[in-house]
């Protein structure tokens, strides 16, 4: 995720784009439907801009479905070739 980009978008497009960001950012205070830029949102809130985006990046990482194990796979795919 790249922080500047979002720090510069209104807290609207914000909640529209990051999964979990509307949760977060209510948690905070702030109106998930102003057009102000984030920056601005979390400086109203006392909250550093990086912080909230850091927040809003674990969450989603916390929520993403885990990977395939790719290896376990292989190895499944390999038995039933030799058997």
């Amino acid at each position: 995720m790249r922080n500047g980009s979002y720090e510069t978008s209104d807290v609207n497009k914000v909640v529209r784009t990051l999964p979990g960001a509307r949760e977060i950012l209510r948690e905070h205070g702030i109106d998930t439907t102003s057009r102000l830029r984030l920056r601005e949102a979390c400086m109203a809130a006392s909250v550093e801009p990086d912080e909230m985006l850091a927040q809003i990046e674990a969450r989603m990482r916390r929520t993403a479905r885990p990977a395939e194990q790719p290896r376990e796979k292989y190895v499944e795919e390999r038995e039933h070739v030799h058997a």
